[in-house]
């Protein structure tokens, strides 16, 4: 039920917060960023007002094939996120994210919760994550403005060149853009039947149901 699930949240945070009191303030932040939006900067920028300091972790999906190479999105979250240089290091991460964080001494994963959907998803990995490593993950509530905004939407506007302001950071929002419309250009050879069925799903689907346990 919806009552025990938040209970079990509550116990969950109780026990994170007396974790991560007790151990170096760094954690890891991994996930697509295909491309970058306005709410996973907002969990950056939320994020570094618990830790000290903060990796963003570009996964490499083999499953999946971005529009924007791994370069390319570690290249705009730098952009965007330098006001922060000092605290962030954006970097490539292959395989299970937890290896990845074990391997450099991470002791906490952070996480974006836009809605119900996403947390009970969410917190299906963060047991199996702490299961397998120990690692902790810390949620974050994605802000009022941003609850709305997921790569997948943008990406779906982009196929019939339209965008929506607010949805990707100013400092990135042409390049992306540009990038996106240049991409489905050379990209849309598919019939009008399938074109118009890979965007009613693209539309449906929840982004957090697209990235695997190895890539969360």
């Amino acid at each position: 039920s919806t009552q025990s699930t938040w209970g079990l949240l509550k116990m969950r945070l109780f026990r994170i917060g007396k974790h991560f009191s007790t151990c170096t303030k760094t954690a890891l932040y991994a996930g697509t960023f295909d491309p970058p939006s306005a709410g996973h900067f907002d969990i950056v920028a939320r994020a570094l007002n618990v830790v000290d300091r903060l990796v963003i972790g570009v996964a490499v999906n083999q499953d999946k094939k971005p529009v924007f190479s791994v370069e390319k999105r570690k290249e705009l979250l730098g952009k965007i996120t330098l006001p922060y240089k000092n605290r962030v290091e954006i970097a490539k991460v292959e395989g299970l994210v937890t290896e990845y964080a074990k391997k450099n001494n991470i002791p906490m994963l952070i996480r974006g919760i836009r809605n119900h959907s996403d947390l009970d998803a969410e917190i299906i990995m963060a047991y199996t994550n702490r299961k397998i490593s120990g690692i902790e993950t810390l949620f974050l509530l994605a802000s009022e403005e941003h609850v709305h905004v997921s790569s997948t939407i943008i990406r779906v506007l982009a196929r019939h060149k339209k965008m929506l302001p607010g949805f990707v950071p100013k400092e990135i929002e042409k390049e992306v853009y540009d990038g996106l419309f240049q991409f489905y250009e050379n990209n849309h050879k598919q019939s009008p039947e399938i074109y118009a069925f890979l965007n009613h799903f693209y539309l449906i689907q929840s982004e957090i149901y697209s990235l695997s346990l190895i890539h969360i």
